[in-house]
């Protein structure tokens, strides 16, 4: 064992490395991943770029979780600073990745939210995903229709449940609109024509329909 000991040639800069990496950096990785994550979910709540990215029922979660991980971003750097000088024990389990890889992944990316704002549903999106599925057919047989909601008090939600229960045109001419989303004009619609849209988030933004 000596002489395969003394064949294997010895780096101590490789060890020292190793020992840092996972003594040091490791354990603060986990602060700073903490503290990044939960920096963001605050800073989207107050920003209004969380809107843009999950369902407004969801903001007061997302805002908890943030406040959450900071405290145990905290936490966790207090106790290193009190047992920086206790050494971790070695080979108490095997991974198949290095440790701190997957939260140097999350930092990563935590890292990226912060540069690369999120991106806003544009028409483009709309078309790619199939604003022509939402539009209502017109029926050849109209049918009795009230609804006691003004025109111009009517988001535009309401106007698609409106024009869904009632599909005929011609029964809504000269009547006021005042509504939010946007313009929608592909090659093949007429020159008289435009789909007016705006996204529906159930859950996050990869769910959103317009």
């Amino acid at each position: 064992m000596n002489k395969l000991q003394q064949l294997i040639p010895q780096n101590p800069q490789i060890s020292r490395f190793g020992q840092f990496y996972h003594q040091q950096l490791v354990p603060w990785l986990d602060v700073f991943a903490l503290f990044l994550w939960g920096t963001l979910f605050i800073r989207y709540r107050f920003t209004g770029e969380l809107r843009l990215l999950i369902h407004p029922n969801y903001f007061n979660l997302v805002f908890g979780a943030g406040i959450v991980f900071l405290v145990m971003s905290g936490m966790r750097m207090g106790h290193l600073l009190q047992n920086k000088q206790t050494q971790l024990p070695q080979g108490q389990h095997i991974t198949l990745f290095p440790p701190g890889l997957g939260t140097g992944l999350l930092t990563v990316v935590a890292i990226l939210a912060f540069l690369i704002p999120p991106r806003v549903l544009t028409s483009e999106v709309a078309l790619q995903r199939g604003v022509r599925e939402s539009l209502p057919v017109t029926q050849i047989e109209t049918q009795t229709f009230y609804t006691d909601i003004k025109p111009e008090e009517r988001t535009l939600v309401e106007w698609v449940r409106t024009l869904n229960a009632y599909p005929e045109p011609d029964a809504y001419s000269e009547q006021p609109v005042n509504v939010t989303g946007f313009v929608i004009h592909t090659p093949d619609l007429p020159e008289d024509y435009l789909f007016l849209a705006r996204f529906v988030i159930t859950c996050c933004a990869v769910d959103a329909s317009p």
